[in-house]
């Protein structure tokens, strides 16, 4: 059987892919797809791959929401049998996206009413700019269409619809590497994670502590949510060990460049 996905809209953002409305689930649901033809990184002993981007962006996602920040549902969607069916990009101006292993998809969110306060989403990114910058994300602030401001208690909510990959960009549909990070060596880890030991830090939606030592030991069991077949998967059956121990490279490096910014905010327990 296939996996039916209708293209509705031109390409959107900088990636190949765009809106589009998924046949293959019932009821079907209007959503936002896209993928990576390459990588521009090089130099360095790099694992990441623009095949797997998906799955790096999940991961961002779901690290986001262990951090208490709120996002638009998503999921990587498997094209492991060669069966999902794209149909309508040729009259929105688009080649043809088949034939990936894999792509990135997330419903499409739309909030109810518009907002009273108009500078309430520069508040909100503004108090959540401590959580944002540990993970490394950097696609949000200023570009509006990433995300999507509802009033509500404290000021109202953020719900964030796109996060790229934190630990590597894709721009252009190819991965780029961000200047301020660098590979690092196990020993590197391991002197990082002391630093993170004992360290807890307010969640964003202040209904929940986070242990940052355990979110980093907890890596290895991460699960992602995938579509075709619809459930969930530990990252690391998707994922190479190289790839793995890149990532957690990357993550424990953005969380210990954190830790100022939890601390200057009140963020931060110790202890």
């Amino acid at each position: 059987m296939t996996f039916d996905i209708e293209v509705t809209s031109e390409k959107k953002g900088s990636n190949p892919g765009g809106r589009c409305t998924v046949l293959g689930v019932r009821p079907s649901f209007p959503g936002y797809f896209k993928f990576c033809y390459g990588s521009k990184i090089h130099g360095r002993d790099n694992c990441l791959t623009a095949q797997h981007q998906p799955i790096y962006e999940a991961i961002t996602f779901e690290l986001a929401r262990k951090l208490g920040l709120k996002t638009a549902n998503f999921y990587v969607l498997l094209n492991g049998n060669n069966d999902i069916k794209f149909t309508g990009w040729r009259q929105h101006g688009q080649n043809d996206p088949s034939g990936r292993k894999m792509y990135c998809l997330s419903r499409i969110f739309n909030p109810y009413g518009k907002p009273k306060n108009p500078q309430g989403d520069i508040e909100v990114i503004e108090r959540e700019k401590p959580y944002l910058g540990s993970l490394l994300i950097a696609d949000v602030v200023g570009k509006k269409q990433n995300y999507i401001f509802s009033e509500g208690f404290g000021g109202g909510v953020v719900t964030y619809l796109d996060l790229g990959c934190s630990f590597v960009h894709a721009v252009g549909g190819f991965l780029e590497q961000p200047n301020r990070l660098r590979p690092v060596s196990k020993d590197e880890v391991k002197r990082m994670k002391k630093e993170l030991k004992g360290k807890t830090i307010i969640a964003a939606d202040n209904t929940n502590f986070v242990n940052l030592e355990y979110l980093i030991d907890e890596f290895d069991d991460l699960s992602v949510p995938t579509m075709n077949p619809c459930g969930r998967e530990r990252a690391r059956n998707l994922l190479s060990s190289a790839e793995m121990d890149e990532i957690r490279g990357l993550m424990v490096q953005g969380l210990d460049q954190g830790l100022r910014d939890y601390g200057k905010s009140g963020l931060l327990i110790e202890g």
